[in-house]
């Protein structure tokens, strides 16, 4: 297997289980406040994952794939404005693939819970969703602070 092909088994994986679990009819949220929270926090966590799974990929592919030559320029400067413009290049463009790829995935997920029965697509879903993938990308600026 070469190193490209495993850094993606875990992001297919990941997919599938996000969809998998959307797939479930008839979960709905109780009354309970509880309930609520962990719901809600459980699509924070899994995006999380879903975003450095996707980040990991990304940035082991290799330098070759990500120079600001190969990037279209829209892409980079969302990078930039996320992740910051001291940033690697390779850094920088897969915070902003991952991101976008992340975001993509979350609003295809909500449009697939319409097809669900019991279950209803909502749009406020999506932002709890990407801010599963912002709270991973602060996670990687702590640590690339201090791991320097």
């Amino acid at each position: 297997m070469s190193k490209k092909v495993k850094f993606y088994i875990p992001v297919i994986l990941w997919c599938l289980l996000i969809f998998v679990l959307s797939s479930i009819p008839g979960l709905k949220i109780t009354k309970s406040g509880w309930d609520f929270i962990l719901r809600k926090g459980d699509h924070v966590f899994m995006y999380l994952v879903f975003f450095l799974l996707t980040y990991r990929a990304l940035i082991n592919i290799g330098p070759e794939s990500f120079s600001k030559e190969n990037i279209r320029p829209e892409i980079w400067l969302i990078g930039s404005r996320i992740y910051g413009f001291n940033l690697h290049i390779k850094m920088r463009a897969s915070v902003a693939v991952s991101f976008i790829f992340c975001a993509l995935y979350a609003i295809s997920d909500e449009i697939h819970h319409a097809f669900v029965p019991n279950r209803s697509g909502a749009f406020s879903d999506v932002f709890i969703n990407i801010a599963g993938s912002i709270l991973a990308v602060i996670l990687i600026k702590f640590y690339e602070k201090t791991a320097t």
